[in-house]
């Protein structure tokens, strides 16, 4: 879709954002983009104003109604890109696309918490079990290469929306969550992923954590 892109608020993959929580604060006029890229791109749009949907469209592969695919579309952990638009700029985009479907925003709700992850409970008896049967951890450098997969001497490298500068890097991280900012500020298509684990002091379990998802959303590219 030709829309303008706006002001914008918030930048990430849904799983590091409280989606729900950002779009009830949000008070203004703009759209929610969805983006998936993996074998091919996928796009979603949702139109807001004065916390009402005003509009959903979707541009990929799937057949069926726009607003089951953007649906669709969320539960698979895409990156989302809230902008916030002007008064006229949502005018002149109401000449010419159908915006004036008004629906609460319950309605996304109930897909965004789907799409969260949930974490197993653990009774009492389990966590004595495993207390009490302590397993033989494995060679250090073994571990390490196994849960990087290989990608210890790779170099990563913001790219989404064409970041450039100090300063649009600087942005991109104001808006995602402080332990993910730890980590992706040391990507500056100079470090090695070996090398961003030493600095940011964090596991390397947790740093590919952070790395892969904004890998999988096109945020980040490692360098050839």
């Amino acid at each position: 879709m030709d829309i303008p892109r706006g002001e914008i608020m918030v930048e990430s993959p849904l799983e590091f954002v409280d989606l729900k929580g950002v779009l009830q604060k949000f008070k203004d006029k703009g759209y929610l983009e969805i983006l998936l890229m993996e074998k091919e791109i996928e796009e979603g749009y949702i139109f807001i104003e004065n916390q009402s949907i005003l509009g959903v469209f979707y541009e990929g592969h799937r057949e069926g109604e726009p607003l089951q695919n953007v649906q669709k579309l969320l539960r698979e952990k895409p990156a989302v890109i809230l902008h916030k638009l002007t008064e006229t700029q949502l005018d002149v985009l109401k000449e010419f696309y159908p915006l004036d479907k008004k629906y609460g925003m319950e309605t996304l709700f109930g897909v965004i918490e789907v799409a969260k992850p949930k974490e197993k409970a653990v009774t009492k008896k389990e966590t004595e079990e495993v207390r009490a049967k302590p397993v033989a951890k494995p060679q250090k450098t073994e571990a390490k290469r196994r849960e990087l997969g290989g990608w210890e001497s790779e170099v990563p490298i913001i790219s989404k929306s064409g970041i450039t500068t100090t300063v649009e890097k600087e942005e991109f991280l104001e808006n995602i969550n402080p332990f993910a900012r730890n980590i992706l500020k040391y990507v500056d298509g100079k470090m090695t992923i070996g090398e961003i684990i030493e600095k940011s002091g964090e596991t390397p379990e947790d740093v590919m954590g952070i790395i892969q998802p904004y890998k999988r959303t096109g945020f980040i590219k490692f360098k050839k």
